[in-house]
Formats: structure tokens, sequence, C-alpha cells
């Protein structure tokens, strides 16, 4: 787990313009995990180091030498010319896999530092390492890769999600998620969990054409990945626009007694005026708040023309009871009236998991529909879904 900690500081510190204070105690945090190191060591050398200990002791010696004064560019280019040849000497040196994730990510903070610092080819060399990472022989390289190139793209939506995000830094999201599609190694199920259709909200974007614009990039000769990855990608991306305002879920799946739901059926009915569509999980503390006032919309309107619907996703053994089990005996002791789908059910019978195919990063995800089968309101929630059901049936 210490890696793991690196790589998150480092990121926090060093992907972006840092003050010099801030590179002093990511040096310094490096040292602090590696206990190992003599820290005492005086005159160390790069290329008599041969441990792992013996390189942190050679950083921690020549951490002293950052002059507090300088620029941000200049404290960058002191980063990355003491941390390019120590990474080569910790890989040298590594004797199991955290040490050679460390030299990994070591080098990569290297190269970053030298974009900070305007170093020509900077950027063409980070990218090209990446690459060399994702498609090494050893898999341990290929799986760094794409989760250290997944933790720097939530590390810029992170701040692009932030009240005081700019047009900069949205258009910066877009560069570097499109940078992140176009390699071969992106797992597809992360995109589910970057919340793209909130991010572009925040941003003043409408989602739509932002998601849009994601799928033509993907099918368009500028993104060079296998013909198979883009179906994969298009996919997944296409799913996230099945949740958004105006659009028609097309939900599908088998209900607790294992008989196929069929959404156009449902809309057929002519009392059904609103259905509320709740993906939701047993073990969800968030989703079963939600219950109370379902349930009480369910008593006050269902005969007026709503329906609900609870998906059960992301479920788990509890126990000795299989996933099935656990949901049947949750809505069993909530008493819930409505209709439930299971997604264990779902999958047996070879449709899509709802996480992937609907691009859900969590749980609860609630939309209202309307009788034509369109989102008339997404998170729906709480109060703001007490007050929207009162002025439907008012």
């Amino acid at each position: 787990m210490l890696v793991y900690g690196v790589v998150s500081f480092l990121e926090e510190n060093t992907a972006m313009p840092f003050q010099n204070s801030s590179v002093q105690n990511c040096l310094a945090f490096v040292l602090y995990l590696f206990l190992s190191a003599s820290v005492s060591a005086q005159g160390l050398k790069l290329e008599d180091a041969k441990t792992f200990a013996d390189v942190a002791a050679y950083l921690q010696q020549e951490r002293s030498k950052l002059n507090t004064d300088a620029s941000v560019k200049e404290s960058a280019l002191f980063v990355a010319n003491l941390l390019l040849p120590a990474s080569a000497k910790l890989l040298e040196v590594a004797q199991n896999d955290m040490e050679r994730r460390s030299a990994y990510n070591m080098k990569l903070q290297a190269l970053q530092n030298q974009i900070v610092a305007e170093v020509e080819g900077a950027r063409e060399r980070y990218d090209t390492y990446l690459k060399e990472l994702a498609t090494h022989q050893d898999e341990d390289a290929r799986n760094f890769a794409a989760t250290y190139q997944f933790g720097q793209l939530r590390s810029i939506a992170m701040r692009t999600a932030g009240r005081a995000a700019s047009p900069a830094t949205f258009n910066e999201f877009k560069s570097e998620l499109k940078r992140w599609l176009n390699q071969a190694e992106v797992p597809v199920e992360y995109i589910s969990s970057l919340g793209l259709p909130t991010l572009a909200e925040r941003n003043n974007v409408p989602p739509k054409r932002f998601i849009e614009e994601l799928v033509t990039f993907v099918q368009s000769p500028e993104c060079t990945v296998s013909t198979e990855k883009k179906k994969e990608l298009t996919a997944a991306l296409e799913g996230l626009l099945l949740l958004l305002l105006g659009s028609d879920p097309q939900l599908y799946g088998r209900t607790l007694d294992d008989k196929e739901f069929v959404w156009e059926d449902l809309l057929k009915k002519d009392s059904v005026k609103y259905i509320l569509i709740k993906f939701t999980a047993t073990w969800c503390p968030p989703c079963q708040m939600e219950i109370p006032g379902m349930l009480d919309a369910y008593e006050k309107y269902h005969n007026k023309g709503l329906e609900i619907i609870s998906v059960y996703i992301f479920q788990e053994n509890r126990g000795d009871a299989t996933p099935l089990e656990t949901v049947k005996n949750y809505v069993k002791e909530k008493k819930l009236p409505w209709i439930v789908i299971s997604e264990t059910l779902s999958v047996r019978a070879k449709h899509p998991e709802y996480g992937k195919h609907y691009g859900i990063p969590g749980v609860p995800e609630m939309v209202l529909v309307n009788k034509e089968g369109k989102i008339i309101m997404t998170n729906a929630r709480g109060v703001e879904l007490r007050k929207k059901l009162e002025e439907l049936f008012k």
C-alpha cells in the first residue's frame, strides 16, 4: 500500500504547477516511506547504490540542494533531474514488485516535472514511456500504466468538478480524457466512474453534446485503437446517454420471479403515467434512506399512475446468502410493493451488467420517466423528488 501512497501524493504535488514547498514535501514524503534509508548518510553517489534503501538515502541527501527561492520551472527541473537517474538505478536494484512499481512511478514523475519545466520533447517522452509500460511484457508494468493513467485523469476530473473550475480546466480534462481513451490498455469499465455527465453539467456543457463528441472522437481516425476496442469504448460512452434528461432508458432485465421484464409493455399500460427507476443495492445506506419516501410516494400516487422499479445491482454474497437470496430477503423484509429487477437473474439471461451498460458509477441512481419513456428528472431523490411528484399529481 505504501507505493500507492507515493503515487497519490506525487500526483497531487507534481502533476500540475506547484509551489516549491510542495516539491520539498513531495521528496520528504518519498523518503519517509522508506524508513530503512540511512538518514545520516553523507557523500553518497547514485552509481554506488545497491538497494532500494540506498536510493532513498541518496534522494534524502540531494533534496537539501533544492533552492527554496527558485521559480516553479526551476524547481520542477531540479526534481526531474534528481528523479530521472534515480528511477533508472531503482529499477536496476529493485528486488520485488513494489520496488519496480516505485521505479516506474518515479520516472513518470520525473517526466511530468520536465513538462512543467517546459523541457523540449518532454510530453512526447512521457507519452512514449506510458505506452512502453502499457505494452510491457511484465503484466505488473501494464497494470501500473493503466492505473496510473486513470489516476492522473481522475485527479484532473476532481479539479474539473469543483465549483471554481474554469473553461481552461475543463478543456484540459477533455484533452486528457481523449488521450486516455486512445490507449490500447484502457479498462473500459473505468469510464463509468468518471461521472462524465455530472462533470459536463458543472462546467455548463450539455452532457449529451459532450458525450457525443467523445463518441465521434473514438470513431474517428484520430483514435488509433483497434476496431474491437472502438466498439467497446463506443458502447460504454453511448450507455451514458441512456440516463440523461430526455433520453429513453430502455430498461431491461428479469424480475425476482425470473420473468422477463419488457419496458415497452409497461409504457403501453393505460394505468402508468410516470415511472421512477432506482438502481440500488441492499448494502447501500443512502439507498435505504430513500425507501420511506418511496413507500410514501407509492401509497399516494400508485393508483394515480406512478410505477416504481428497483433494479438491484452491484450485489455481493452476504454470509451464506447468495446475491439473489440477499435481494429476495431484503425485499420481503422491507415489504416493497413495486417491481423489482435482479441483476443476477438478468445477467444469467444474457443481459448486460447494468453498471457497464448505463455507466453507473455508484448507487443510488434514480430517474423519473414519463409516459413516452423519456427521462424528465435525473437525481430523482429526497425532497426534490417529492416536490416533483406533488407538481405532477396535483
